[in-house]
């Protein structure tokens, strides 16, 4: 008989200060009692939390109780989705510095929300690649590390770029590639491919 899933207690979450990241983070401290793994581009831990902070209060969710919860519970990984080991070793460590805080990380979570991606409608593919594609390579190599961990995507209507349809369900997959006519959409694409 095998063993049934294993219990999620740490959850690395990217993306957590863009557009949906603190409506995610504050709905990911009010529904679990996961501890929360936030990689962000930040010089240190609490540049880190500053930041995460100032991006509920932007969306208007700040309240002193979610503060603490996220002083409390959220643990901030300094990285980078568009660096190689999603940039989360000191520069000084070089690659098998890079390689060795990877496998801390693989070894410390439990599952992955990728909600992260570099958004912008003009920058071309190459431009996008390394966050959005190679970012996304990246932590599903983390998932796959170590134990397997569970790995969610949170995706985007824009698979299918500037769409006319009327209608884009959650199992659509734009599979004739229609309106992928900037470097957003076609890493988003990719991205969920993968």
């Amino acid at each position: 008989p095998s063993a049934g899933p294993a219990a999620i207690h740490d959850v690395l979450v990217t993306g957590a200060t863009g557009f949906l990241g603190p409506f995610l983070l504050s709905s990911l401290l009010s529904r679990t009692s996961y501890t929360l793994h936030v990689l962000i581009r930040a010089t240190d831990s609490e540049h880190g939390l500053d930041r995460i902070i100032a991006s509920l209060r932007r969306a208007q969710l700040w309240s002193p109780a979610l503060e603490t919860e996220v002083r409390v519970r959220v643990r901030v990984v300094c990285g980078d989705l568009a660096e190689p080991h999603l940039g989360i070793a000191c520069r000084a460590s070089g690659t098998a510095g890079g390689e060795a805080a990877f496998q801390r990380l693989a070894d410390s979570v439990d599952a992955i929300v990728h909600n992260g991606a570099l958004v912008n409608y003009v920058r071309t593919y190459d431009a996008l690649r390394p966050a959005n594609v190679e970012g996304t390579r990246q932590l599903l190599r983390l998932a796959m590390t170590g134990r397997q961990k569970p790995f969610h995507l949170v995706s985007s209507t824009f698979i299918y770029g500037w769409s006319t349809e009327l209608v884009v369900g959650e199992w659509d997959a734009n599979e004739k590639m229609s309106g992928l006519d900037f470097g957003y959409s076609q890493t988003k694409w990719v991205a969920e491919q993968l």
